[in-house]
């Protein structure tokens, strides 16, 4: 069984080889999709940990973006256990960032956070015109 402590850990102190290690390990012994949404959980609470060491000055930009990355990485690894067919989606959201806007960051955050709830997310990426937007 996951120790999803250790989880938490290991995505808050950006240890890609622990958490893949450990996620890999987890998806191998069949969990159920309540266990799998258990250890998505788990990395959101990592990433709370990587926010605060942020604001205390501990952790920088780049490890903002390897976190985002991360935690994507994450997302997709669970996959197969937290459930993507058309019968678990619970709605479409359509993301971008609007033009003018470069980062990439909390959208894609967001974005593998809304898949681990059950959306269908549509990326339109970064930099859109606001037309493009309003008409998707």
């Amino acid at each position: 069984m996951l120790d999803f402590k250790l989880l938490s850990q290991a995505v808050g102190e950006l240890d890609e080889d622990k958490v893949i290690e450990l996620l890999n390990d987890f998806v191998a012994t069949n969990p159920s999709e309540d266990e799998g949404q258990k250890a998505v959980a788990a990395c959101q609470d990592g990433m709370v940990v990587v926010g605060d060491l942020f604001e205390k000055g501990e952790y920088f930009v780049g490890d903002l973006i390897f976190a985002g990355e991360l935690l994507t990485d994450s997302i997709y690894i669970l996959k197969p256990v937290i459930g993507n067919g058309a019968s678990s989606k619970v709605g479409t959201i359509v993301l971008g960032s609007i033009h003018g806007d470069l980062h990439g960051i909390s959208k894609n955050i967001f974005k593998s956070m809304s898949e681990a709830a059950g959306f269908e997310v549509i990326d339109l990426g970064i930099n859109q015109p606001v037309k493009h937007l309003l008409k998707k």
